[in-house]
């Protein structure tokens, strides 16, 4: 039914997913390009909460010395830091995306060339090699 309520309004079919009874979840179906967009602005938004939370746990560390605000700050930073290591994760993974379907020939632009390689087989011994070699050095002098 939600297909056809898609193809009728023109928009992106969604998927409705139940969690835990009381909320809902609506996802649209699959653009890659909004999902990264979407996860990078949870990264920041995660990213800039944390710093807020991380001068707020360096002060109170700072006032109470006490040992467990130290350690609850160690932990934020570690966490913090994986936050920002996993939004370059994202970008690199993006771009490994981009780069696996121009590899498979979907995105080709009218300008660029297809690259070749050749490949150049030798058939002979090592003294039929030598002698080659020995021909294009007297040749180039």
């Amino acid at each position: 039914m939600t297909e056809k309520l898609s193809e009728i309004f023109d928009v992106a079919p969604i998927e409705i997913i139940h969690t835990d009874g009381e909320s809902t979840i609506i996802v649209p179906d699959g653009d890659e390009d909004e999902d990264a967009a979407f996860a990078r602005a949870k990264h920041y938004e995660l990213s800039q909460k944390g710093s807020e939370a991380l001068n707020l746990a360096m002060r109170v560390a700072r006032e109470s010395e006490n040992p467990r605000a130290i350690e609850v700050l160690s932990g934020l930073i570690k966490n913090l830091s994986e936050v920002n290591k996993s939004l370059l994760l994202l970008n690199k993974d993006k771009a490994d995306i981009k780069t696996s379907r121009a590899s498979k020939g979907r995105t080709i632009n009218n300008n660029e060339k297809p690259s070749v390689q050749q490949n150049i087989i030798f058939a002979g011994n090592s003294r039929d090699l030598s002698k080659l070699i020995s021909e294009q050095l007297k040749a180039a002098t």
